[in-house]
């Protein structure tokens, strides 16, 4: 049986607003987690990738899968 997963791009979940701080990992894995996503999906440059392993913690709080777009 097929099953459909749905990630959200941890980007997705920055602010970017000029008078407010943008949210921490830890807060928007949370808000990713309550709002019933099954994972979230990174999205480095390469040679990002190593600085985005630090997050494995996050994932496994919160029970989330983890996809990678690496450009």
């Amino acid at each position: 049986m097929q099953t459909l997963e749905i990630y959200q791009s941890l980007w997705g979940m920055q602010l970017r607003h000029p008078d407010k701080p943008e949210r921490s990992d830890e807060e928007s894995f949370a808000m990713v987690a309550e709002a019933g996503f099954d994972g979230v999906c990174l999205d480095p440059s390469v040679e990002e990738i190593p600085a985005n392993l630090d997050k494995q913690p996050l994932f496994e709080k919160y029970g989330l899968g983890c996809m990678v777009n690496a450009f």
